[in-house]
């Protein structure tokens, strides 16, 4: 019969490198930081990208006189932000939102008045809108979150893939 030796020297020390990894508590927060926070900033940068800009002022003619209207003061775009780490026994969460006032409109569509006036719409004449009549009911959503969260549904294995074997990496877990 044949017999086989085996070495399991490496075996114990894997394991205990497992349990100084267990017991360092703030060495997992940051392993759930170290995998949140590149997603949050993921689902940010898509978000805005996927967020219209407008212009931000147009003139118009109201009678005689030219005006000004100014558009999206709260800067829907520039308004999205990420929350701190939230973590409890079982999850971490980074709540991602948009401060805007208008944001939820802009994705998910809003309605409006059919033939309602509106003075800063319209054709053109000398760099001045001379207004017109609103004729769809609906207005369509940009669909932001949506296109955001399939994005990080999408890359979410590459980030963590990379954030943990970084995190192992540094605890001298693996070795390639």
């Amino acid at each position: 019969m044949n017999s086989i030796e085996f070495d399991i020297a490496g075996f114990k020390k894997f394991e205990e490198s497992l349990q100084k990894v267990k017991d360092d508590k703030d060495s997992l927060m940051s392993l759930k930081q170290d995998c949140l926070k590149p997603l949050a900033a993921l689902y940010i940068r898509t978000a805005k990208l996927n967020t219209p800009v407008g212009p931000r002022s147009v003139k118009y003619k109201m009678g005689n006189e030219v005006k000004t209207k100014r558009f999206n003061p709260e800067r829907t775009r520039q308004s999205w932000a990420a929350g701190p780490l939230v973590v409890n026994n079982r999850e971490a969460i980074i709540e991602v939102y948009n401060t805007s006032r208008y944001a939820s409109f802009l994705n998910d569509g809003h309605r409006q008045k059919i033939g309602q006036f509106l003075p800063w719409i319209g054709a053109e004449v000398d760099g001045v809108k001379q207004g017109a009549r609103l004729v769809k009911g609906w207005v369509d959503g940009q669909y932001m979150t949506e296109k955001a969260e399939d994005m990080v549904n999408r890359n979410a294995r590459r980030v963590l893939n990379t954030a943990i074997r970084k995190w192992l990496e540094e605890r001298g877990l693996m070795n390639d």
